[in-house]
């Protein structure tokens, strides 16, 4: 029976702790990403001011550096698919930025589908339907 302890492929009792240090290098990756996010939507709403400027939040998590792979490591999630799906979706925020189109926001469905509109009373129980347009 002792020959089959050695045999174990995965430990179910310690695959269960919470490692409080990946935990916290998660979330200063997650910080990370976030201030690159915020960094390219500033660039895309002020892009006269930033054209040609370098940020250094959207380096980090974009350019392949040492420290960006040791934090990914301490983390224990893989450098190169971390910052591949960053550049993707900062790629995403600069091509849509611009874009006002209403459809894709999800409270356009409730704001314009011909659903019922609240009127404000005393009693806040009168609705009315809403006219359909198109």
């Amino acid at each position: 029976m002792a020959k089959f302890q050695s045999l174990k492929t995965v430990d179910v009792i310690g695959s269960k702790k919470k490692d409080p240090c990946k935990y916290l290098w998660r979330t200063v990756l997650s910080v990370a990403v976030e201030d690159a996010i915020k960094s390219t939507i500033t660039r895309c709403r002020f892009k006269d001011f930033y054209d040609g400027k370098r940020s250094m939040e959207i380096d980090y998590v974009t350019e392949p550096n040492q420290d960006f792979a040791l934090v990914c490591h301490y983390a224990d999630l893989d450098h190169n698919l971390v910052r591949n799906k960053v550049i993707k979706t900062l790629n995403n925020i600069k091509d849509n930025y611009g874009n006002k189109n209403m459809r894709s926001l999800p409270w356009q469905r409730l704001y314009k589908n011909g659903g019922v509109e609240r009127q404000i009373t005393k009693s806040n129980k009168a609705m009315s339907q809403l006219p359909v347009s198109g």
